[in-house]
């Protein structure tokens, strides 16, 4: 689901976000067999999306989008700490290339078991791939 800069506009409503985390919530306690993936880091409300993360077990993170080199420095400490299990890796191809995305995701320095989740494993269990 797309979190982050997504906004509405309507002739006769104020301006107002589509794409809070926070709208999130009341998803992921209806449907708590529902797996709910928030793409795009969440910027410019990474730690409410960090908050849902962390909150409900159905809710998960996407990291595509930004560079990794300008992540909140929150984000890269709840990959490589207490949401090491709820962040799943991807780019914005063809705007963020595969090599550069990498590229910037080692730099972070991620420590080896937090790094293999997020490249991998956490996508295999998410998306039950065997």
């Amino acid at each position: 689901m797309q979190v982050g800069q997504s906004m509405v506009y309507a002739k006769e409503q104020p301006m107002r976000s589509v794409g809070r985390p926070i709208l999130l919530d009341g998803i992921a306690c209806d449907f708590p067999e529902l797996k709910l993936i928030g793409i795009h880091v969440g910027i410019p409300w990474t730690d409410e999306m960090i908050a849902m993360a962390w909150k409900h077990e159905n809710v998960f993170i996407g990291s595509d989008a930004h560079s990794p080199k300008y992540w909140p420095p929150a984000f890269v400490n709840y990959i490589n700490s207490y949401g090491q299990d709820k962040v799943l890796f991807g780019t914005d191809f063809p705007v963020l290339g595969f090599k550069r995305t990498m590229d910037e995701v080692l730099a972070l320095g991620l420590r080896a078991d937090p790094l293999r989740k997020f490249l991998r494993d956490n996508a295999l269990r998410v998306y039950a791939i065997k």
